[in-house]
C-alpha cells in the first residue's frame, strides 16, 4: 500500500499566481484533457509574461512551456507576450545543441588519448526518450573519468582551451580529490564550463555509489552517430533522486527529467534499483523522488516502484514541502545551504548515514572557494589544520540550526 501523495490539481495544489500554474502545467511529461484545457485558459488570460518567462528560466523549464504552448495554444506564441517565451527557448535551443556538439568534441579528444569518459545529465537524459537534445535545458557539460585519468583528462581540457576554476600545487590538489568530486574548467570566450568528475557525488553526501559498478555496467548509445557511454537507466534514476534531494529539488526541470526517464524505460528493474537503494540508504530519497514523478505524470511508470515500497509518511512530507517551496523565489547565501542541508538530513532514513553527513560536511578539507582557504592560508605542511578550521567556520556561519534533525530528523523545521 502506497501513502496517498498531493494531487496536483488547481483544487488541491495552491498556486501563487497564474504564472507558476500555467508553467507547472506546461512541465508535465503527458497532458490529459482537462490540463490541456487548462492551459488554454491560462495562456489566453491575463499573465504577465515576463514573469512566466522568468519562473521557467529560474526552474530551467522554458523548452518545455514553448513546445506545451506551440502545441496547445499557438496564437499566444505570436503575441508580444509570447514572443518573449520563443526567444527565450531560441536561446537555450542554440546553447543546449552547442553544448552537445562540444561534448561529442570533448569525448573524441579524450578518445584519442586513450581516456575513457561518461557523460552524466546534459543531453545524455534526453536521449532515451525523444533524442531532441533542444528540449532539454542545460548550463554545463558534467563528465566521469576514472581516477587514475584525472590527470591526463585535465591536460586535455587546458590544451582545448579551458582553464581550472583554482590553481593547486599537488598537496592541495590531492586533498582536494580525497573531499570533492569534480574539478571545474571554463573557456573564458564562450563562457562554456565542463566539470571533469571522478565521483557522482559529494563524498559528504554519504550515499557511496561504487564507482567502478557504475563503469562495469555502463552502457552505449549514439549521440549525433558519436558512439558514448552512459549510465542504465536503473543507475541513472537512483543518481537524479540524489541529486534531486541534494538540492531540496528546487527545479521543476529535475523532476521532469526523473518522469522522462521513468516513461522511457517502462521495463526498469525495480528489484535491482530497491536492492541498490536499500544498499545505500536512499530508500527514502527514491520513495520522495518517485512521489514527485507521479505528482507531475501520474502516468510516468512511478506506481510499479511506488507498490514496492513500504507507506513513508516522511516521504510524503518532503514532497508536499517540496511543492509549497516550487512557487518560492529560489534562496541565495546560507539560508539556502543551510535548508539544503537540513532537508537532505531528513531524507536519509538511516541514523549512520546521518551521522555520516554531519561528520564529512563538518570536517572535509572545504573547497577552495570557501572562506577559509581564502582567508586562511595554510602552508601545504599544516594543511590538516582545516579539519580543525571547518567545523569552527560552518558553526559561526549556521549556528546549531545546521546540526538539527540529526537524530530526530522528523523534527526539522
Amino acid at each position: 500500500m502506497v501513502a496517498e501523495p498531493i494531487r496536483m490539481t488547481t483544487n488541491r495544489f495552491q498556486f501563487e499566481g497564474p504564472e507558476l500554474e500555467l508553467v507547472v502545467c506546461c512541465s508535465k511529461t503527458t497532458t490529459d484533457a482537462a490540463t490541456a484545457e487548462n492551459i488554454r485558459e491560462l495562456a489566453n488570460g491575463h499573465l504577465d509574461w515576463d514573469l512566466t518567462a522568468e519562473i521557467a528560466s529560474r526552474h530551467r523549464v522554458t523548452p518545455l512551456v514553448y513546445r506545451k504552448l506551440l502545441s496547445l495554444a499557438p496564437e499566444v506564441l505570436n503575441r508580444a507576450g509570447g514572443a518573449i517565451i520563443v526567444r527565450q527557448a531560441r536561446a537555450v535551443a542554440v546553447r543546449s545543441l552547442t553544448l552537445t556538439g562540444e561534448l561529442i568534441r570533448l569525448l573524441s579528444a579524450f578518445e584519442s588519448k586513450g581516456i575513457s569518459a561518461i557523460p552524466i545529465k546534459g543531453p545524455l537524459l534526453v536521449m532515451p526518450s525523444s533524442g531532441d537534445v533542444s528540449s532539454r535545458e542545460f548550463d554545463d557539460l558534467d563528465i566521469l573519468i576514472r581516477p587514475r585519468e584525472i590527470q591526463a583528462a585535465r591536460a586535455v581540457l587546458v590544451l582545448l582551451g579551458y582553464t581550472p576554476e583554482h590553481v593547486l600545487d599537488i598537496e592541495q590538489e590531492a586533498a582536494f580529490i580525497r573531499s570533492e568530486h569534480a574539478f571545474r574548467y571554463t573557456r573564458q570566450h564562450d563562457q562554456m564550463v565542463v566539470e571533469l568528475h571522478w565521483r557522482l557525488q559529494d563524498r559528504y553526501l554519504s550515499f557511496p555509489f561504487d564507482t567502478e559498478e557504475l563503469w562495469n555496467r555502463a552502457l552505449t548509445v549514439s549521440l549525433f552517430g558519436k558512439k558514448v557511454r552512459c549510465l542504465t537507466a536503473e543507475d541513472t534514476i537512483l543518481f537524479l533522486c540524489m541529486h534531486g534531494a541534494k538540492h531540496y529539488w528546487e527545479r521543476l526541470e529535475w523532476i521532469a527529467c526523473l518522469t522522462t526517464m521513468l516513461r522511457a524505460n517502462p521495463s526498469m528493474d525495480w528489484p535491482v534499483v530497491l536492492k541498490r537503494a536499500q544498499r545505500l540508504g536512499g530508500l527514502r530519497i527514491l520513495h520522495l523522488g518517485l512521489l514527485l514523478a507521479r505528482e507531475l505524470d501520474p502516468t510516468c511508470g512511478a506506481d510499479a516502484a511506488l507498490a514496492r515500497l513500504k507507506p513513508e509518511p516522511l516521504a510524503n512530507e518532503l514532497a508536499a514541502r517540496v511543492w509549497r517551496m516550487i512557487g518560492v523565489d529560489e534562496m541565495t547565501g546560507s539560508m539556502r545551504e543551510v535548508y539544503r542541508y537540513r532537508f537532505y538530513l531528513k531524507a536519509r532514513e538511516r541514523l549512520r548515514d546521518r551521522l555520516r553527513v554531519v561528520r564529512f560536511a563538518s570536517i572535509r578539507i572545504p573547497h577552495p572557494d570557501s572562506s577559509v582557504w581564502q582567508h586562511v592560508a595554510l602552508p601545504n605542511g599544516l594543511l590538516f589544520l582545516h579539519y580543525l578550521l571547518s567545523p569552527i567556520r560552518r558553526l559561526r556561519k549556521f549556528g546549531l540550526q545546521g546540526l538539527r534533525g540529526v537524530v530526530k530528523p522528523a523534527r526539522i523545521p
